[in-house]
């Protein structure tokens, strides 16, 4: 079995048990556990989960990234940096940097109908997008997120 299966079963094993435990102490907070241990669980199986999950190659390159057809720019024009790459419940979550800056979230709410080819993520729907905390303006007949990786720190 591996490390990832033997994970999920032991965060839904867990979850149930915290939930049985809830029911037959009558304890509300022991349901906390049972959300600690289920997110995960959830998150893992959701569409932002295994999209994260086959975006790991993606860490520590340099991408361009063009969200809803607007070029996404680091400070002064500089490329951006995958850190890392991430899901929590249905929302992507990608940190990038740029040579002069600190890490910027991008957040792919919900993403639906994306393919990943020839070192580039295309991701054609999404319940919205959010970089820096601001959501960004759809624009229709563009694709939602579209991130390809560069040779080099120069894009």
């Amino acid at each position: 079995m591996g490390k990832s299966k033997a994970l999920r079963i032991g965060l839904l094993v867990g979850g149930v048990v915290s939930i049985a435990a809830a029911v037959f102490t009558s304890r509300i907070g022991v349901l906390a556990i049972a959300v600690i241990c289920l997110l995960p669980l959830a998150t893992s199986l959701g569409q932002a989960g295994r999209l994260a999950a086959s975006l790991r190659d993606f860490e520590g390159r340099f991408v361009n990234v063009v969200v809803w057809g607007a070029s996404l720019q680091g400070s002064v024009g500089a490329p951006l940096r995958v850190e890392t790459v991430g899901a929590v419940g249905a929302g992507l979550l990608i940190y990038l940097t740029s040579s002069r800056a600190s890490r910027t979230l991008l957040k792919v709410a919900q993403p639906r109908s994306w393919r990943l080819e020839n070192e580039r993520l295309i991701i054609d729907e999404a319940a919205y997008v959010q970089w820096a905390g601001r959501r960004l303006a759809r624009a229709e007949g563009c694709s939602a997120v579209t991130i390809s990786s560069v040779s080099s720190g120069a894009a």
